[in-house]
Formats: structure tokens, sequence, C-alpha cells
């Protein structure tokens, strides 16, 4: 089955779940008899049993908090009602809307909004509308949840549609609860699985042997969190979208590893899900376009629209008495999957060292791609003040026998507001449009990279590295700022206390320790490193006789404050982001964020450190302290010599 179309049926990243073990004894049974437990148990989303519907709809799925079909969209849910040119929404504005509300009437279906949306899983491509489900979402009051009814309404708001001729309309009657996504909190150390949880590792490891696998990480999981920790602690894989392996089964596997540690209060979930490394779109600010780089703002491939991700930062590197500044993102931002480079499979699988006679990278800030798309943005804003009737005004007032004439005060005054704003969007996209004309977006060319592999040597354990250095134009070299104050996340100014408005030097990892970053799609992000509660990420290595083999390594993960699932840490397009601590010190570099659990993975700065030092040879690296230093200028520079101010 094609990935794509398979994703566009899934109503949910769920695919297999086991609840804890819930006690249905009653409180005066005997201590000699049998406790009666039970353990939830669903699969896509949807319980094994149904305790009603005399009238059963294959398109009608009955979750949680939620009912409807035929296609529900998965959570978490971006949706637009700016759907005015669609069939769906004539027919809505037209009367299928009474109907739908009479419907409910009837069916006693107590409900608070009503609306026509267009939905979305949230990390869906954004350029992708084939994925988009056009939905009548009806919204409950409170978490009540009445799924016999429900269900009942969703079966005769269907028929009507299909004899409206609206066969691909869905139809979604939901409570709160249920459209919220799951979040994830890390396990207290104090848990009785967290001392054994290594061992149980090891065989959900073998019990996972050859299926289509991402991550495997303990979480306590749920739609509500309090201080009692009532939410389970709960087993979770991330399995690939396209996986076709028997995962109720599996799921029923590692129950029994868990039971057999006594650990029978604990969740087993299996969700399809992905690592997020790129976005599509990112809304570009006036100092974007600026000569001077940009740190935690956006940068992509060399002319090219796609792949955007986020400049890091600077590090120096010393050789011998020399000391050389590079602008530094990661390896899969600079040589993402699509590029044509025949040396690509070999750069993932050894890096690339300085001098490689094929590497042709290089990149520009902003990302190309970016540019287009915020000026589009600012075009149509522009736009919608320049309309018809503003134009209408600048014609009668440059002209007093104009036949409209006169205008009032009031029109006057606003087109004179409107006529300032429409001159600051021309001046600024003029200026966009010019900076990028002029080549003046070229950051510079990839000096190495690490390519996308584990390191076992040295002090490495199959520690990820996804690094490259940049060789930045030298009129375009920056510093390492930090995020002001007024730029951190509600609840956070009081946690960060830098010194220095710039990195002032490297720090290690601490258990739960605050951690910041910038990143190009979700700017300025708090977050709460889990310590030595590592997520297992799986990856596979070529063998000399041409075979695949799976490896598995431990990824530090940070989760997002105070939200952990509302508020990500890092999302596509954050990939090369760094990451400091509470005093500004620098501790590693974002590289992707799982869609399921919402956990963001780094690599910290020493690993990084000894990795860049073995792929190029220097003798050290730091973070950049000072004004960078370029102690040459590249000849690759002279590729581009209008950038550098030189005659053609």
């Amino acid at each position: 089955m094609n990935p794509s179309t398979r994703r566009k049926k899934e109503r949910s990243s769920e695919e297999s779940y086991i609840g804890p073990s819930i006690n249905l004894t009653p409180p005066q049974t005997p201590p000699s008899d049998t406790p009666r437990v039970k353990r939830v148990r669903r699969y896509k989303g949807v319980p094994y049993e149904t305790e009603f519907c005399e009238i059963r709809s294959e398109e009608i799925t009955i979750g949680p908090g939620r009912v409807g079909g035929p296609n529900l969209c998965r959570l978490p849910v971006l949706a637009d009602e700016d759907n005015r040119g669609s069939s769906s929404r004539r027919a809505y504005e037209n009367g299928l809307r009474a109907e739908v509300a009479k419907i409910l009437d009837e069916e006693k279906v107590i409900y608070e909004d009503l609306a026509l949306q267009r939905r979305r899983w949230y990390f869906e491509n954004y350029n992708t509308t084939d994925e988009e489900l056009e939905t009548v979402i009806v919204g409950c009051a409170d978490n009540r949840e009445d799924s016999k009814t429900w269900h009942s309404a969703c079966i005769k708001i269907r028929e009507f549609f299909i004899e409206q001729g609206l066969q691909d309309l869905n139809i979604e009657i939901a409570s709160p609860m249920g459209i919220a996504p799951r979040q994830s909190w890390e396990v207290e150390v104090e848990h009785p699985l967290m001392k054994i949880w290594r061992d149980i590792r090891v065989t959900i490891h073998e019990l996972l042997r050859g299926k289509e696998w991402i991550s495997l990480e303990l979480f306590r999981r749920g739609k509500h969190y309090t201080l009692d920790n009532t939410c389970p602690v709960t087993i979770v894989v991330t399995i690939a979208e396209d996986s076709v392996s028997d995962w109720p089964d599996t799921v029923e596997r590692i129950v029994l590893v868990t039971e057999n540690y006594g650990m029978k209060d604990v969740a087993v979930e299996v969700s399809r899900g992905r690592i997020v490394f790129h976005e599509d779109r990112a809304l570009l600010g006036e100092g974007d376009w600026d000569q001077e780089a940009k740190v935690g703002h956006s940068i992509g491939p060399h002319n090219q629209i796609h792949h955007p991700s986020t400049l890091g930062g600077f590090l120096d590197l010393t050789f011998g008495s020399q000391r050389k500044t590079y602008g530094v993102t990661c390896f899969h931002c600079v040589a993402p999957a699509t590029i044509s480079n025949p040396s690509l499979s070999k750069w993932e699988k050894e890096g690339i060292i300085p001098g490689n006679r094929t590497n042709d990278l290089a990149m520009d800030q902003p990302s190309l791609g970016d540019h287009e798309e915020s000026l589009r943005f600012y075009e149509k804003q522009r736009t919608q003040i320049d309309h018809e009737k503003h134009r209408l005004t600048r014609a009668m007032l440059a002209n007093p026998e104009h036949p409209d004439f006169p205008v009032t005060p009031r029109e006057e005054s606003s087109f004179h507001a409107n006529e300032i704003t429409v001159t600051r969007f021309d001046n600024f996209i003029s200026s966009a449009r010019g900076f990028v004309a002029s080549g003046s977006h070229y950051l510079g060319t990839v000096y190495a990279a690490s390519g996308k592999r584990r390191a076992n040597y040295g002090n490495l354990e199959n520690v990820t590295c996804d690094w490259a250095l940049i060789d930045v134009a030298p009129h375009r070299m920056s510093r390492n700022y930090l995020p002001k104050q007024d730029d951190l996340p509600k609840g956070a100014q009081l946690l960060f206390s830098a010194a220095s408005d710039v990195i002032a030097g490297v720090g290690s990892e601490k258990s739960y320790q605050n951690v910041f970053k910038r990143g190009r799609s979700s700017g300025v992000t708090w977050g709460k490193y889990a310590g030595l509660q590592t997520s297992d990420i799986k990856s596979w290595k070529l063998q000399p006789d041409g075979t695949q083999k799976e490896i598995v390594g431990e990824d530090r993960r940070v989760l997002g404050q105070p939200n952990p699932t509302k508020d990500l840490f890092g999302e596509g397009g954050d990939s090369g982001s760094f990451i400091v601590g509470p005093t500004g010190q620098f501790i590693g570099i974002y590289w992707g964020g799982n869609t399921v659990t919402g956990a963001s993975y780094f690599t910290g700065a020493d690993a990084i450190f000894e990795d860049i030092m073995h792929i190029t040879g220097a003798s050290s690296v730091d973070i950049t302290r000072q004004w960078p230093i370029s102690s040459c200028l590249p000849t690759s520079w002279l590729l581009f010599p209008q950038v550098c101010g030189q005659d053609q």
C-alpha cells in the first residue's frame, strides 16, 4: 500500500494500546477471593469492546471522547475555517448547517459549537493539501461523553451528507478531552520501574527486532496531569508510518514482560509517527534579511526552496597556532536526502572531510523557500489594505473634480494611516527582493560534516552525530547571541540568568535542568532535560557484506515546558539550534523531535566537539566567545564574487 494513501486513511496515530491493570474487586470482598482486574485494550484508537450500537456503521469510528467518520483527523489537529470556495462551504451556508443542527436536536446531543473546518494532522507537510479533511465538527460543552447518542447522530448526519452528494464530507462529535492530544511527562525517579528499566529494555529490544520501530521511551502519558501522578506510566514505542507488523501481539508480549517483573500498573502504547527534521513554512521578520547572520534563524541549501533549517551559532576550531570560526547546523540540513550528489550515501556513513572534492554544498540565509513564502504572505497583507476602496480614495484626494468627491474626514484619516502601512510594505518587500536578487542571501560553503551516523570510538558509544560546519562569508559573520528576556516564554524569565548577551562558555547537561533554544520554526523555547531518562532510537549500519545491521543507541531528550505537548521544545525546521543552560552556557545541538511523545532529541557539546576533531583534524574545538575570526579567504567564495564585493 502506498504510504501516503495509508496515512490519509489512518484515523489515529495510536496503533495498539493496553492500559494498566484496574482493580474491579468490590471494597467488601473477602481477602481470600481472587482480585478481579481488567486492562483497557484499544486497536487504532478504538476500544476492543463496545457495549452498544444495535446499528453498526463501518464509516463511524468510536474513540475515547470522539465519534465520527468516515475519516477522523489524527491528533493533534490543525484546523482552518477558511474554505469559502468549496462546495461543502456553499452547502453548509445554504441549509446544511441547519439540517445538521436539527438532527443533533432530535438525537438529544448537547453541544456548544458547530463549524465546518479543514482539518489535518499537525505534523503533516504544510504544502500538502490532499491530506486535509473537510469536517463538520460538533464541539460538546464538557467532557461528559455519550457515545451511543453521538454514534446514532453521526450515522444520520452522514446519510444526509451522502444524499446531498457530499460523500467526502466528514462528521465528528467530540468533547474537549477527546480532541486533546495525549501528553508526556517524565517518570519520577522514585518509581519502582525506574530501577529495573534498563533490564526490561533489553528484553523489549529483542521483541522489537526485525520490526519497523523508531524509538522506545518511558513516560507518564495521559490527557491531563495532577500532582498525585494519576497518568499511568507508559512504555511508548513509536513505529514507522507504513509499518505492517503485528503490533497487538507485540504489545501483549511487552505487557507479559512487565508483569513478570511485577509491574502491573504500567501501560504499553504503540503509535505511528516519525522524528521530524524539516518544516516547509515559516514567516520571516524584517531582521531576517540583514547582512549580519542571525543565529537561531532560517537557513537552507543554496538557491533551493526546500529543507529549511536553523543556523545554531558559531564554533572555533584550532589548527596548530591558527583559530578559525565556522557556522554550525546539522548534517541533514546541508545534505538532505533529496540532493542529487552521488556522494550522499558515502557522506551519510563517513561524514564530509575538509577538502572533499565532491563537496559542492553551500548554504543561504534566509532559506530561499522561507523568503518566497514570506513575501507571498506580506504581499497578500498589502493587497488587503490597498483594496479597491483605498485606491478610489487615493484618486479622489488627488483630483477634487472626481465625480465621487468629497471624502469625509474619517475616510481621509483612515486613508492616510493605511497609506503609511502600504508604503512600509512596499519598501520592506522591495528591500527583501533586492537582498536576494543581489546574492546577499548566500551564507557560505559547507566545510565539513559528520554524516548521519552513530559514533563508536574514544568516549563516544553509539552517539548520534549530526552536525555540519559552514565556512561563513566574512562579511556575514556574527556572534552567538543569547535570547533576550522579552523573547523567553511566559514562566521562564526568572529561570534564565545569563550574565552576558552572548554564549560565554560550554556547560554539561544536568538531570532535570532547565534548557533553552532559539529555532527557525518555534522561536525561543524552554524545556527540561531528562537526565538519565534517555530515549532508545533505532538506526541501521551497513555491514561489509552489504547487509544492514540494526543498531540501538541512547539519545538525550528534552520535554517542552510548561506544557510538554502543547509547548514543544523543538519543531521541524529547528534542527541545528544551539541548546543553552540557565546561565547561557552551550550544552548541545537539537536535531529532531518525536511526533508521538513530543520529546526533542539533542547531542551534547562534548560529543560534538570530539567528533568534529575526529573528522576535521582540529586540535581543539570551543564555543566562539569573541568576534569570529576568518584566518583566510577560502577560494570557494570566489564562486560568488558579487557577494564578497569583488569585481566580476
